[in-house]
């Protein structure tokens, strides 16, 4: 007696993360199926692709595919939302190597990783410490960051009222 294999599915998304109001493409392929349903969306056939446009995420899709086999394990695909992610990359000072009492200029050079790029108008900012303490702080970058794009943020500001944008050196070593 010939034994008929059980159906096989795959399911993509693509893009798997989105931003608010976002779209993404759903593609599916299956083996031995006559028929497949898809949960969250329309499976035309045992092979196509679709267009979803979440209203929440996360959220996941599934389809499970049927043929004279039987029905398959069901494939799955989730959708996540596209989100910023600041990391600082580098800090540097100047100068450089200072002498006690000078002023230093703090530097710290911001990536996004995520998936998303930053808003527009809202200030990413850094503050600058020495052993534990704020000494400064920039706060003037509104322009939106990319995903993958880097930003140099300078001290500009005191990290609270008063004070300066800069840090005296004192003799020693800091953390």
């Amino acid at each position: 007696a010939k034994v008929n294999p059980i159906p096989t599915v795959t399911l993509i998304a693509n893009p798997t993360s989105i931003t608010s109001g976002g779209s993404s493409t759903l593609t599916w392929s299956s083996t031995n199926a006559t028929s497949c349903t898809g949960t969250g969306f329309t499976a035309g056939g045992t092979s196509g692709i679709a267009t979803v446009s979440p209203t929440t995420v996360p959220q996941t899709y599934s389809i499970t595919c049927t043929g004279t086999g039987g029905t398959g394990a069901p494939a799955t695909a989730t959708i996540t939302a596209a989100v910023p992610d600041l990391i600082v990359t580098n800090i540097s000072m100047s100068p450089a190597n200072p002498a006690s009492g000078q002023a230093v200029t703090f530097t710290a050079t911001t990536k996004n990783q995520g998936t998303a790029a930053t808003p527009s108008g809202v200030s990413i900012g850094v503050t600058f410490f020495i052993d534990g303490n704020p000494v400064s702080a920039s706060d003037n970058n509104i322009i939106s960051l990319a995903p993958g794009a880097s930003v140099n943020l300078t001290a500009n500001q005191a990290p609270g009222p008063g004070g300066s944008s800069t840090w005296l050196a004192a003799a020693g070593s800091h953390t």
